[in-house]
């Protein structure tokens, strides 16, 4: 049930964040120009993201990020890097197949909010210890709750009011 998904060559980021286990959005009265600001975090969130940094200062595919967050700190890798997508793949303690999670964020110019963004952050996990959860369990209610979180943090800076 959290299985990874593949990405269809010719999908969208956002059809493929909309499918996956635990999925937010948010409108933005503004492009979300903040989001790779990483040093920055500190100053507008004290969500679940408490410290991003890179590596690579153009974060291109393969690169590494330190994500330090409420549950863990890990060292992602790059798969995506566009103006409409930003997503990695992390494991969990660094061992691969216990728990992984690939995250991604989305920016797609909003339909509803016209010059604003339509934000998504979605995440899709494998491994052992997600296959012991079933959809639906707090562990994803409280990822969701937590993703919120940001996705609002994010849209009070983009907009100004922080």
């Amino acid at each position: 049930m959290h299985q990874k998904p593949q990405k269809g060559p010719q999908e969208v980021p956002s059809a493929r964040a909309k499918r996956m286990p635990v999925y937010t959005e948010i409108e933005i009265d503004r492009p979300p120009a903040q989001f790779l600001d990483f040093a920055a975090y500190p100053t507008w969130t004290q969500g679940y993201i408490k410290s991003l940094a890179r590596e690579d200062p153009a974060l291109a595919p393969g690169s590494k990020l330190r994500a330090v967050t409420a549950a863990a700190t890990a060292s992602p890798t790059v798969l995506a890097n566009s103006p409409d997508e930003f997503r990695w793949r992390g494991w969990f303690h660094g061992i691969p197949g216990l728990f992984t999670g690939e995250h991604m964020f989305v920016f797609e110019p909003s339909v509803a909010t016209p010059g604003g963004t339509t934000f998504m952050q979605a995440e899709a996990f494998s491994g052992v210890l997600p296959a012991l959860k079933p959809q639906g369990a707090e562990l994803w209610k409280s990822i969701e709750k937590d993703f919120v979180g940001f996705n609002e943090d994010l849209k009070k800076k983009c907009e100004g009011e922080r």
